[in-house]
Order: structure tokens, then C-alpha cells, then sequence
């Protein structure tokens, strides 16, 4: 519904993203002339439902890029994880993982600018355990909630132009 709704942009922070209808939906969006990002984790990408579903968005021209978190270690002496430059794989090195489920929804960004709401929009924040796949919406056990909040909304669009700027300097 949020995104039927959309006026300016939607801007997506998944960890997976495979659900036909969301997929659908985003093209429809970019369709209509919404800046339409999506940041997806690198490693899920793989998987073919995630990989078709990115085939699928690019070809209708939304912007579509991967972020890859950091490898971690854990830390005895600090009982912490730390970020590594050691490979996944060795042993005691973990892979980090994009795990947010987030949608910002009629955010808009001049140029390199900071996110703003523009006035009258229904701007927010869709957020929550849901990722869009077939599976989870088969599982039903997730949740999402619409956040209206201006302080949340742009708390999101910030740290999702973080993600999106470090995907484009990879």
C-alpha cells in the first residue's frame, strides 16, 4: 500500500528481496517517474529468487546496488566483535550482513544534499522484521509498521544514503 501510495520516492534497505508482488510494485513506481532505489546485501544476491528479482528492477530502470558489510572477529580480550580485514572463511571471521528491512517512502534529495520531506507528502518509514521474500510472507510470522515520525524518517534516509554511498565507492 505504501508503495501504491508513494508521490516522489521509495527508498529500500533489504536484506533480501525475492516477493513478486513488491518487485512488481517498485517497477510500477519507477514506472510512474518515483526515484526508486534499492540497497540489497551482496551475499544474498546470489540466491536465484534475489538475483532475478534484481535482474528484474534494473531492466525497468530502477538503481539497484549492493552493500557488503564488513567481516568481523570476535575479541576475548574486549568480549567484542571487530571489524577485520581477514577473509570469510578462516576460521574465527564471521560475515557481516546488511540486515535491515526498511522502506523510506517520498523522501527527496537534491543533487548530493541532505533528504528532505517535501511538503504535503505522506513521507515514512516502513520498518520491521518482513523481509519482502516468498518465503517470509509464506512463514507470516514478521511484522512492518508505517513511521511517520520526521525525526525517524530522516534518521533512515540518512543512514540509507550512507549505505548507498559507500555501495557506490565499492
Amino acid at each position: 500500500q505504501s508503495i501504491d501510495q508513494a508521490q516522489y520516492s521509495l527508498w529500500v534497505l533489504v536484506y533480501s528481496l525475492d516477493y513478486a508482488p513488491v518487485v512488481a510494485a517498485l517497477v510500477q513506481a519507477v514506472e510512474r517517474g518515483l526515484d526508486v532505489r534499492v540497497n540489497i546485501d551482496a551475499h544474498q544476491t546470489t540466491k536465484a529468487g534475489n538475483a532475478r528479482a534484481m535482474r528484474e528492477l534494473r531492466r525497468a530502470g530502477v538503481a539497484v546496488h549492493t552493500v557488503t558489510p564488513p567481516n568481523y572477529c570476535y575479541n576475548k580480550e574486549t568480549e567484542s566483535y571487530d571489524v577485520t580485514d581477514e577473509p570469510y572463511g578462516k576460521p574465527g571471521v564471521y560475515q557481516g550482513h546488511c540486515h535491515y528491512k526498511m522502506m523510506i517512502v517520498d523522501v527527496q534529495q537534491e543533487g548530493a544534499g541532505a533528504p528532505h520531506l517535501p511538503p504535503g507528502a505522506v513521507a515514512g518509514v516502513v520498518i520491521g522484521s518482513l523481509n519482502p521474500t516468498t518465503f517470509s510472507v509464506a512463514c507470516a510470522e514478521d511484522a512492518a509498521t508505517f513511521v511517520r515520525a520526521r525525526s525517524k524518517v530522516i534518521s533512515c534516509a540518512n543512514h540509507f544514503l550512507r549505505c548507498w554511498m559507500k555501495a557506490l565507492s565499492n
